[in-house]
């Protein structure tokens, strides 16, 4: 839906960096919302053709941004956000994947995700990506686990890199994470 010309450059700069091909990937690009049910089933049978066709035993499948991919429903519905967290069980039922929703926070970053507050009971985890803002660093900060800590952060930075040349010779580049030093495991919580 959203940032997907842009993966496959990722994807080589990743493997650049950590050089590791231990993984596939698969694009879907859905021009309908996950409210359809070919949509649902369209993105189970990549899922599925991908796990078979690289050998590896586990997926993920990405829905960026959730927004786009609902278009037409209501985010701040209770109703429709249950609705989509069954067809999003649906999917991790039928493909034995993990499901990472990319949704955006309101006005106010401190408040977490838009929407109705029935999404971020009903994930597994979540977590904030904070961008930088004047003298502190961009974030990653894990808000919701449902067996684990929360409030564990630790700053990153993106790190342009070259992964090829166009015709014109001009470079092509995109970023890579570089996470620093500065981590705080303490900071965090059990969840009850």
């Amino acid at each position: 839906y959203e940032g997907g010309r842009g993966i496959r450059n990722r994807m080589i700069a990743v493997r650049g960096q950590r050089g590791s091909n231990d993984y596939a990937l698969a694009r879907v690009v859905n021009p309908e919302p996950l409210a359809n049910e070919g949509s649902i089933e369209s993105i189970c049978q990549a899922a599925l053709d991908l796990k078979e066709a690289s050998g590896l035993e586990h997926c993920v499948v990405i829905i960026d941004t959730l927004s786009r991919a609902i278009a037409g429903a209501d985010e701040n519905s209770a109703k429709e956000m249950s609705a989509l967290i069954q067809r999003i069980s649906a999917i991790q039922n039928a493909t034995g994947a993990a499901v990472l929703l990319v949704h955006h926070a309101g006005k106010d970053d401190d408040r977490g995700m838009r929407g109705s507050s029935v999404l971020f009971a009903a994930c597994d985890a979540v977590i904030g990506v904070h961008r930088a803002t004047g003298e502190e660093p961009a974030r990653v900060e894990v808000m919701k686990s449902k067996e684990g800590m929360t409030g564990n952060w630790s700053t990153f930075a993106l790190r342009p890199v070259e992964v090829g040349r166009r015709a014109d010779g001009k470079p092509v580049t995109t970023c890579v994470v570089d996470y620093e030093v500065d981590k705080h495991p303490s900071q965090g919580r059990k969840r009850k």
